[in-house]
């Protein structure tokens, strides 16, 4: 008899929407993967970052690598990277500090606070092009 045929092989499904960083200033910045935001981000020596996301803050609110945002196809995970003047995220509850050693989960349509500076955080529309 002949071998019993196994399921057929599953194919990827398409992939996940990249998330889009809204900054206060209504520029948009794709990422798919990890981004870090600042003045003047620099990853660390052995840090894989997609996109370095640099904010201008004249009154130096922000710190030179103020915080690392991971996104996972669905929320994003941010971790302060030891600003100075802290990370919170806004939610219907209120602000939540984030801590230098733990991601906290940032939902999409949530507002992020860098210092004196903010971005919210949305998903880029399906279909070609994402972001305009």
């Amino acid at each position: 008899p002949a071998p019993a045929a196994g399921p057929p092989p599953v194919s990827p499904g398409p992939p996940a929407p990249p998330a889009v960083i809204v900054l206060d200033d209504g520029q948009r910045i794709e990422v798919r993967t990890v981004a870090l935001l600042g003045r003047r981000p620099q990853p660390r020596p052995d840090e894989v970052v997609e996109v370095l996301v640099s904010m201008d803050d004249f009154a130096r609110s922000v710190s030179k690598t103020h915080a690392r945002l991971r996104w996972d196809g669905q929320v994003g995970w941010l971790v302060d990277r030891g600003s100075t003047n802290g990370t919170a995220v806004q939610d219907a509850t209120g602000r939540r500090t984030v801590g230098q050693d733990l991601e906290e989960q940032v939902l999409p349509g949530q507002q992020v606070h860098l210092g004196h500076r903010s971005f919210v955080l949305e998903v880029a529309p399906a279909g070609p092009g994402g972001v305009a």
